[in-house]
Parts: C-alpha cells; structure tokens; sequence
C-alpha cells in the first residue's frame, strides 16, 4: 500500500493540472504514481532497520507527508531541466525529507499511528535463535582433550 495517493499529492503542486479535464493531468497523475513508488521505495528502504513496515496497519502520517514530498520533488526534477531546480522548494522539501528519514533510522524521532500512539520497533533483529540453544556448546571451556558433546543433543536434533 503506498504511502501517499497521486491525485491527493497533485494538489500540492500549483503549476500541474488539478483536474481530469486539464490537459496533462492524466499523464502527471501517471507520472507522480511512479514517483510515489519510488518515492516510497526510498522511505522504506531508510527506515526499514528500525521499524517492520509489514506491521504498519495503517501508514503513519509521517511517512504520508514525506512521501508526498519526495515523489513531487520527483515529478518536478523530471518537468523542469536541471537548472531551473537548483535553488527551489521542492529540492529543499527532498534535502529536509531526507534528513527527517535519517532522524528516523538513527532514532533520533519516532513514528506514531493514526491514534497518536508510538510505533514499536522492529525488535527481530535483536533476537537470534538456534536450533541447538538448550544443549550444552559443543566446545565448553577447559582443556582441549576434554571437549565433550552433550549427549541429548543428537537425540534432541534428530
């Protein structure tokens, strides 16, 4: 599920067409859907070792607002040539998006829902589990010839 939607992030952009009947909007609505998915690619991929976004039940504001950023700057980097982006909102809007989403993976800012509640952690990566973790290690302390495997350890695996 996408983080924003194209004819709701268009309204944000007071140089394209915002209706149907506008020429061009069909094709920029087009091309602000590949944004927001790029746009959203991006996002995921800055805070996804923080946060499990296959959880996120619904999308958190945050990322709404971000992405709508993001996918514009986007959109208008590819209608305007490379000169006429230097020095305008929608590069200074990608430039505080970006460090947002840092803040974010560094922990330095939180994600909250819909209910103003805290997003929890992804906490998987911190647990590492095995399949031998209730026997005694095969090399336990102590001199190398008195190294013994824990007998119920092959029963217990096979």
């Amino acid at each position: 599920m996408p983080y924003s939607e194209a004819t709701a992030t268009i309204s944000l952009l007071p140089g394209m067409p915002q209706t149907s009947a506008s020429a061009g909007y069909s094709l920029n609505v087009s091309l602000l859907t590949d944004h927001i998915t790029r746009a959203d690619n991006l996002i995921n991929a800055k805070i996804a070792s923080r946060y499990d976004i296959s959880s996120f039940s619904t999308n958190p504001s945050l990322l709404i607002l971000l992405s709508q950023d993001i996918s514009s700057y986007y959109l208008m980097r590819s209608q305007y040539s490379s000169d006429d982006q230097n020095l305008n909102e929608w590069t200074m809007k990608f430039k505080e998006s970006i460090a947002i989403l840092d803040q974010i993976r560094n922990g330095d800012m939180d994600l909250v829902g819909e209910d103003s509640a805290l997003i929890s952690e992804d906490n998987r990566k911190d647990t590492i589990t095995s399949s031998t973790e209730d026997f005694d290690p095969t090399f336990n302390e102590g001199p190398g010839l008195n190294q013994q495997i824990d007998s119920t350890k092959l029963d217990g695996l096979l």
